[in-house]
């Protein structure tokens, strides 16, 4: 349900006001089997569009959107490299959180001395 007209502002206004002939009004009804709309879920989704509109576009002939690329697989040297940055990003966090602590638990030398050791050793 659309705001009252009180509650919009005015570019607003006339951005949700469409023709007649532009409103969507009519329902078509078409039957499929559950395969037919699982390839058609299958052909909307590559485009990113929802079903109807896919039909929409096919039956009417205008253009699809382009079908997006693949994703490439992740190589392996990037996926431990991956890992590796998350396993520094606890250690910084680590030291930071011994480093503000203000519970009285002030974090000594040697703590964070073994803290940035453990970082460097993943580096």
């Amino acid at each position: 349900m659309a705001p009252p007209d009180s509650l919009r502002s005015p570019g607003e206004q006339e951005t949700l006001r469409r023709d007649d002939d532009q409103l969507r009004k009519v329902l078509f009804v078409i039957r499929l089997t559950a395969a037919e709309r699982e390839r058609l879920r299958e052909l909307a989704g590559e485009r990113q569009i929802s079903i109807a509109s896919h039909v929409r576009a096919a039956a009417l002939g205008s253009p699809l959107p382009p079908r997006r690329p693949q994703p490439r697989p992740v190589p392996e040297l990037n996926q431990e490299a991956y890992w590796q940055l998350g396993q520094v990003g606890n250690i910084l966090n680590q030291i930071a959180r011994r480093l503000n602590t203000a519970d009285g638990d002030t974090p000594t030398l040697a703590g964070v001395a073994l803290s940035l050791e453990a970082l460097q050793r993943l580096l």
